[in-house]
This record gives C-alpha cells, structure tokens and sequence, in this order.
C-alpha cells in the first residue's frame, strides 16, 4: 500500500504517526516522494499567518497511480513556516504535485503545482514555496516564477503597512497591515515588476510562466480579408499585452482577447502568404492553423468603344501607386481596331485613355503592357500597314503621352507582332512575338531594348520548315536573366509548349518543351519568374485521347528547367479549357488566368481565375460568365504585395451587334 507521513518543523523535525492511504496494494516497482512546503510570513513565535489559512490539502497523481494520492494538513501541524509530507510505496514514473492552501471555505489562499519523477528504492524530494514574506524593507524571495494557474501568497511578516502593486496595474493588495495578506492568481503570462506604493524602493519581481499556446480551431475558416474570426485554444493569457496573432506573418490586430479565446480581423495581405494563422505568447509562438483567404470583388470595369465593335483587354499591370494600367484593343468609326491603353487609379476611376491609329486605319492590336522603374509604361502589339503587313509595334509612354516607338517589319511582309512585354530593374524592356521569315514559316522572335528605345539584343527561333511557331510569354529575373514561352510545331506532334532561359546577354541556357501523350496542340501562353529563379508556364494541353478537348495546363519548373509539377484543369463540359497567363507572389503562390467553357451550363466560355499555393495545391478559383452566357475570356492578370489581384480580359456585351465585346477589368481583394 502507499503510505502518507507527516514531519512537521524545518525538515529535520520528528516524525509523525504514519497514516495509512487505502488507494492499492502489491506495487511491484516503488519509491517515495518528499514534499517540503514553505509557508511565507511566519511571526517570531511561529505562528502560521494569515489567519485565514486554515488547511494544505496535497495531492499526487500521475504514472502507476489508479487514483490520485490526497492529503489534508491542519495549519496547527505547521511549525516554524515549514512541513513536510512524505509518501512511501509510490509507483514508479512521472509524478505531478498539487499543493492548496485553503481557508475555513475551501477557498484557495496559495495554489502551487510541481513535477517529480520517482525512482525505484529511491527518494524525490519536491520542495513547494507558497508565497513571498514582506518585511520591512524587502520581498523574500525578490523574484519569484509562477506557472499559469498557480496561486502566489504575500504575507506582510514585518511591522508596518506595506503593499504590492504590479507596475502595469494588473495586481494591487491595497494596504497591508502586518499579519496581512494578498492572494493573485496567474492568468497573464510575462515578467511583471511590482513594488510598495508605501515604500517605494521595496520593489520585486513575480514571472508568470505558461505553456506554450496551442491554437485548436478558428471560425470561418474561409474568408476575404476584414472578415471577423474566433481563434479557439488554450494558454493565451488572460490579456493581450505584448502578445501577437499574425496570419501568413501579418499582424492582424485583436479586438478581445482570453486566456481560451481570441476576436481579430483578417489583415489586408495576408493573401500574398500562406494564411498560417499563429498566437505567440511572450515570444513563444502556436501552432499554426491555415485561413484560407478567398478573393471578393472590389469593383469592376467595363469598356466599350464608339463602334460597338471588338473591344478586348489583354494585358494589365499595376504601379508601386497602386495605379492600373490595361492594354487592349477598341474599335472606332472609320478606324477598323485601334490599340488601346487605359490608366485607371486604385479605387477604379478612369484618369486617361490612350489609342493608336496606325497609318492606313487599319486593324491595331495591343497585347501586353508593362510598368517600368521610372514610372514610365510599355506597351507591345502591332500595327497593320499597306503594303507590309502587320508590324511588331513597341511604344513608351510618359506621363501619359507617347515617348519613343520602335516597330520592326519581318522581311516577307507578312504578319510580325508583338504579345508579350515586360521590364527590368534597370529599365530595359523585353518583348516576345512572331515574325515571318517567308518561306511558309513563323518564327519566335525575342527583342531587348534599352530604356531609350535602343535595340541591345534580339533572338528568333526556327523550329524548322514549314512550321508555324509562336512566342506568348516573358519574364525577367532580378539578375537579367530572360524566360519565353510560346509554341512550336514539331512534324508528327502538332504544337509543343516550348519554354527557353536565356542569360542577360541572350545566350541559351537552357530549352523545355512539352508534348502531351496524345500528340494533340500544346500551347505555352504565360510565364513568371519567382525570386528563387522557379518558373511557372501556363498554357494548354490537348488530350483529345481522353475524350476531352484542349484542358488549362499549368507547371512549375526549377531554376534549371527540371518540372516540378504540373497541374491541368478540364470543365464538366469536356470542351475547350485554356490557362493564358500566369503570374507569381512573393510567398510563391501561383495565380492564373484564362477561360473555361460551360456548354453543360448552358454557356459558352468563362472567365477563370485560379490560385494554387506554391506545391500546386488550388487554393481558390473564380469565375465570370457575362450577362450574354457568351464568349468571356480572361487574357492577363497581375498581383500586388498586398495581394491584390488585378484580371482583364473581354466579356461579351449582348444585344445588337451580337458578337460585340467589351474590355472587362477588375480588381479583387484577398
């Protein structure tokens, strides 16, 4: 049987009679256990203070144990602020120790737990100090640590009046007479100062230790950012002070906080991360739960020229202002399609629109804007003129208003066109398209300028006679390094993805291509680059072999073009899907764009947007059927570091004429 004796005095007193615990029998491997309770406060003629303090019930649970051990200890059995209980028989393994000072209600006075790990034949000796003694002049102990939960006991053991007061007010006795004491329990974690408002320089030092917080659920677990959200767990504190909550590393400021529950509002950027939600509790952080952040609408433009006519957004770009810019194409009277570019501020409102008429009024497109470092705008397309044919078209815009243009002119006088743009750090501009070589062919062509207009560089790819190949896509990384994607036609094969780095002087570095199992058209439409040099294609892929049609197909690839992994997205509907463009955030998440078509809903083709975390697990996608059930297409989109997403694209307008499109713009917030 486990065995309860009692010594009261300093840990060397007598012995008391043993008082037998009925609890179990036949412990096969034991030891003892020692508890040395300190009382604080204790006058010169030994007597236990406060008087309210009537009793010390001790309990032992944990390994071994069926039941806890329990044991009261009248305050007249403590002598000389001192008594200790020992435990014989006690199972082997980890012991928890709960000591409580109770008054004459039960109501808990001091309140201290403790560890102890019992050895076989062996002695753990625990020793438990219920409180701090004030005298005159001092607080013994100066500091002392509390774990959450635990009850701290001052005693004002000198001869006059003295307090404890907390420096940040969370605790204060009021006067002390001697013989007085204050009782407060641990609900906040940190270092807390306190000293006495009667005497000032008597100061101490109470350190409050919890155990780390542990998040356990949040409510919704979906939602845009704003949204109001309950944070369930355990080991918060009881107030906020010092402590944090941050989503996807972002601060998200707390309306109300306890020790089990937590209000806060989901911060603006938190879209850009992961959404990993973590309370830290001084300095020591949570576990980490995802929020998933979902995208909501922050408004919406649309875009239709005088002519009623064909009016598309394809590229769009945001600047450090948070200004928008969208390059397309818009038809007037008498002018066929223009190029078109727009400058709309961060709440939507319109400050200027230009266009390009090129020299006979014929079909202009633009493809592509970029936003350079000097707050200039770039934008890629062509223009058609007699005689030529259409003419890779490149201009820059200051301010608004046209800065240089530099078009190039294939020598078949064929189709020569500019899609995609974009910028360096140095202000240098890259642009991707075709050109006709003659000879029945089209060939990818890639072209850098300098900041003034000046040509540094151009490459152009071939992928043999007769074919038909196609740049789409470009981006540049931190060090100059250029990526492209488009397609090339390989015989036997259709079209195939066709990915290339080059290094910043135009030397290959390295060339992908891709061709879908059932040799069907493949194409590479967009590309992005991450700062850990990982690029993204988007693109399409067929797999008419699968009863399917032309499917969104979307890969990661390393910074030396090894696949990392694919992803491919097919409608119900088993008809045309297509990924155009594809961007990248600063915590790798991957966001896409393009069209899916809904024919089993009774519509044509959808916008679609896609976000994929960086694994390319889909995060969230959305959808935009236009008011017609028509053709709506999404050619570009781009995100902030807020995380806010910026699309454009085309949506079909309705009414007379039928086929009449508008440019369509918007801007969502995650």
């Amino acid at each position: 049987m486990y065995l309860l004796a009692f010594v009261s005095g300093c840990g060397s007193g007598g012995t008391g009679g043993g008082i037998p615990l009925s609890v179990g029998t036949g412990v096969a491997r034991s030891g003892s256990l020692e508890l040395r309770i300190q009382w604080p406060g204790v006058l010169s003629k030994g007597k236990l203070i406060p008087a309210t303090a009537k009793t010390i019930q001790v309990t032992v649970t944990g390994e071994g144990l069926p039941s806890p051990l329990v044991q009261s200890v009248a305050k007249s059995q403590v002598q000389n602020g001192q008594v200790t209980l020992s435990f014989s028989n006690v199972p082997t393994g980890g012991k928890t120790t709960e000591v409580k000072a109770l008054d004459s209600s039960g109501n808990i006075v001091a309140h201290r737990i403790a560890s102890a790990s019992v050895q076989e034949n062996q002695t753990a000796t625990v020793t438990t100090q219920l409180g701090v003694t004030i005298s005159d002049g001092s607080y013994t102990p100066a500091q002392f640590t509390l774990n959450k939960g635990e009850t701290l006991l001052w005693v004002n053991g000198g001869a006059g009046n003295h307090s404890v007061k907390a420096d940040n007010g969370l605790f204060d006795s009021g006067n002390l007479a001697p013989g007085g004491s204050f009782s407060w329990t641990a609900t906040t974690p940190g270092n807390f100062p306190y000293n006495c408002t009667i005497h000032n320089a008597q100061t101490g030092t109470l350190v409050v230790q919890f155990p780390a917080p542990a998040v356990t659920g949040i409510s919704p677990a979906s939602g845009p950012t704003g949204t109001p959200l309950t944070i369930n767990g355990t080991n918060f504190g009881a107030l906020q002070s010092e402590n944090t909550v941050t989503m996807g590393g972002k601060p998200a400021v707390a309306t109300s906080w306890t020790d089990t529950t937590i209000t806060c509002t989901v911060p603006q950027g938190v879209g850009v991360t992961s959404g990993d939600l973590v309370v830290t509790v001084q300095g020591v952080p949570s576990n980490a739960l995802t929020f998933a952040v979902t995208p909501v609408a922050v408004w919406t433009r649309e875009y239709n020229a005088p002519s009623d006519g064909l009016d598309e957004g394809r590229g769009i770009t945001v600047d450090p202002a948070g200004n928008v810019y969208v390059a397309g194409v818009a038809s007037y009277p008498g002018q066929t399609q223009d190029i078109w570019l727009g400058k709309y501020d961060a709440l939507g409102n319109n400050l200027w629109v230009q266009t390009h008429d090129g020299p006979q009024s014929l079909a202009d497109y633009g493809y592509d804007v970029a936003a350079g470092p000097l707050g200039n705008v770039f934008v890629s397309g062509y223009e058609t003129v007699a005689g030529q044919g259409a003419n890779v078209w490149v201009r820059q815009y200051v301010a608004g208003s046209p800065g240089w243009t530099q078009t190039y002119a294939g020598p078949a006088g064929g189709t020569d066109q500019g899609q995609g743009i974009t910028t360096d750090v140095s202000g240098n501009v890259y642009v991707i398209g075709s050109e006709d070589p003659g000879g029945g062919n089209d060939d990818i062509w890639i072209r850098k300028y300098r900041g003034d207009g000046a040509i540094l560089w151009t490459r152009s790819y071939d992928s043999g006679a007769g074919s038909f190949d196609s740049g789409e896509g470009i981006a540049v990384d931190v060090s100059g390094n250029v990526y492209v994607t488009g397609y090339v036609t390989v015989p036997g094969q259709n079209e195939n993805i066709w990915v290339r780095k080059y290094d910043s002087n135009g030397n290959t570095l390295w060339t992908q291509t891709y061709n879908s199992p059932g040799n069907f058209p493949d194409l590479g439409q967009g590309i992005a680059v991450d700062s850990q040099g990982n690029v993204y294609v988007a693109g399409a892929e067929g797999r008419y072999d699968l009863g399917q049609s032309l499917n969104a197909w979307v890969r990661k690839y390393d910074a030396d073009g090894n696949p990392l992994w694919t992803r491919t997205h097919n409608s119900p509907a088993n008809s045309v899907d297509l990924a155009r463009r594809v961007t990248v955030d600063s915590a790798g998440n991957v966001y896409v764009i393009g069209y899916e078509t809904r024919q089993d809903l009774g519509q044509q083709e959808n916008i679609w947007i896609r976000k994929y975390d960086t694994n390319g697990n889909a995060f969230w996608t959305e959808t935009h059927d236009g008011t017609a059930n028509g053709n709506d297409t999404g050619y570009d989109i781009f995100v902030d570091t807020l995380g806010q997403v910026f699309v454009t694209g085309y949506t079909l307008r309705g009414g007379a004429p039928p086929d009449a499109t508008d440019i369509w713009i918007r801007k969502y917030r995650q």
